[in-house]
């Protein structure tokens, strides 16, 4: 009976955020797991991500074989170590494991930002006002919408930094800290710009500026030596696997060196278009523009947090692929967490009671419109289906889902199968698994004739089909539109 009061104790008291959390949890598995049911996630991430958890759940190395015909190990490509943390839940929630953990993350994020503001304003209806923005803040839906990876977990993990950080609370700050540091490589670089604003903001408090500039020289340290010893050795290559930046330079000594002798050519590379693809004039303006409505402006108070995202703005903004520039996928993740502590230390100081009563009101008001908007009307463009949850096609398929998920049981578990993207994170749970048109050792090849052909052109696709159709080595053991499925002599 004392722990039940206790919860009732707790609830009462915080019982609007839980109940909000709780909203958006729902709203969130709307999204998320409706589109892994109806067949809109893919090899490309989740896919890969599932066979790579499945793997060190049983104990077995990882590697990158579901889109590489030669694989090698998978913390080559990322260096991502929460997913050995979270491995064992696979064998309760299977495939749907990630996003299940990736929506509680965004939960807790948003939980931590209501501390954060509950600490900062010693007022529980204000901290709720940014928590709701948080939760309701476009780069948060897209990366829902968006499979999973792990640097949503990272971000999720910023608010409860930040919260520890500023209440000197040491222990707890040192293991969020480390946790950020092994889920992706990219998030130590994220950690030392993260130190150097935390340097800025506490300039007059020295334990605060010591603690940041250990942080920040872990993880420079451990940035530098993940991409230029420990991923190339992995990757089997004398160079980092991620550097699509060619507008830069060729690796990192040669970027280093540009951005000194040529600042404003970088800075210029955040609004122009750098690709020769007159299509993505207007793509990174976009992306300014959310930002900046959706809370953005506010950090121009106290630049320090838009030091914070240098890294976050580069990654998207100087890359190769114009896709990444715009405001879909999950690289707008990252943005949220600052955006809102930042916007909290803002309002925060302004001692106006008038005009943050305002602010206050209009942050949430901005943030569900950008994000209203994001799901209708965007420059970029991105399958909208994966995130309208008010129109039927969202929930709808225009095959018979039930029955595509019987012919996925004809497959035995233990067989290799390459299977078209979108069967792969349902079949990702075993110990073989390819997107086709890798087919190696596969058993089993699953298809969906109705389906995008990627990473093939149609006319290749169709091609493919036929020569499968025709092959002595392979027969039809299943073919009800629009699933077709081999399985090899």
């Amino acid at each position: 009976m004392t722990n039940i009061s206790l919860f009732l104790q707790k609830f009462r008291n915080h019982k609007e955020i839980t109940l909000t959390a709780f909203f958006f949890l729902l709203l969130y598995c709307s999204i998320a797991l409706i589109n892994h049911y109806n067949f809109r996630t893919y090899a490309l991430d989740l896919g890969t991500y599932i066979n790579v958890v499945y793997n060190y759940a049983h104990f077995n190395f990882a590697s990158n074989q579901v889109w590489q015909a030669q694989s090698v190990n998978i913390l080559g490509d990322h260096f991502d170590l929460f997913l050995m943390i979270i491995s064992p839940l696979s064998y309760i929630f299977h495939s749907y494991t990630l996003q299940l953990v990736q929506i509680i993350f965004i939960i807790i994020g948003g939980v931590g930002i209501y501390q954060f503001c509950n600490m900062l304003f010693e007022n529980k209806k204000n901290a709720l006002i940014i928590s709701i923005s948080f939760f309701s803040f476009y780069g948060v839906f897209s990366a829902l919408a968006f499979d999973y990876h792990s640097n949503v977990i990272a971000a999720m993990l910023v608010p409860w930094f930040f919260y520890y950080f500023f209440q000197s609370r040491w222990l707890n700050c040192n293991i969020i800290f480390l946790l950020i540091l092994i889920t992706k490589e990219n998030m130590s670089l994220w950690l030392v710009f993260i130190a150097f604003g935390l340097i800025i903001h506490f300039r007059h408090n020295k334990i605060k500026i010591k603690r940041a500039s250990v942080y920040g020289a872990i993880a420079i340290t451990w940035f530098i030596l993940l991409v230029k010893i420990i991923m190339p050795a992995l990757f089997d290559k004398a160079v980092y696997a991620h550097m699509h930046y060619e507008v830069l330079g060729s690796e990192f000594t040669e970027i280093i060196k540009n951005s000194i002798t040529t600042p404003l050519h970088f800075f210029s590379l955040l609004f122009i278009n750098h690709s020769g693809n007159a299509h993505a004039d207007w793509i990174k303006m976009e992306l300014h523009l959310f930002i900046l409505i959706s809370g953005g402006f506010l950090l121009l108070f106290k630049p320090q947090f838009l030091l914070m995202l240098v890294p976050i703005y580069a990654q998207k903004l100087f890359h190769n692929d114009v896709t990444v520039w715009g405001i879909s996928s999950q690289y707008s993740i990252e943005f949220a967490p600052i955006l809102f502590l930042g916007a909290a230390c803002v309002i925060n100081d302004i001692t106006h009671l008038t005009t943050r009563k305002f602010l206050l009101f209009l942050l949430p008001v901005l943030t569900i419109a950008v994000t209203i908007r994001s799901f209708d009307h965007t420059y970029a463009y991105f399958d909208r289906t994966k995130q309208r949850i008010y129109q039927p096609e969202h929930w709808t398929r225009n095959f018979d889902v039930p029955k595509v998920y019987d012919a996925l049981n004809l497959i035995p578990n233990t067989a290799a199968v390459s299977a078209q993207s979108p069967f792969v994170p349902h079949l990702a749970e075993r110990e073989h698994i390819y997107q086709y048109p890798i087919i190696n050792d596969a058993g089993y090849i699953i298809l969906n004739i109705n389906e995008n052909s990627y990473p093939l052109l149609l006319k290749e696709y169709n091609k493919k089909i036929i020569e499968l159709i025709n092959s002595k080595n392979w027969n039809i053991v299943y073919k009800q539109p629009p699933v077709i499925i081999f399985k090899h002599n």
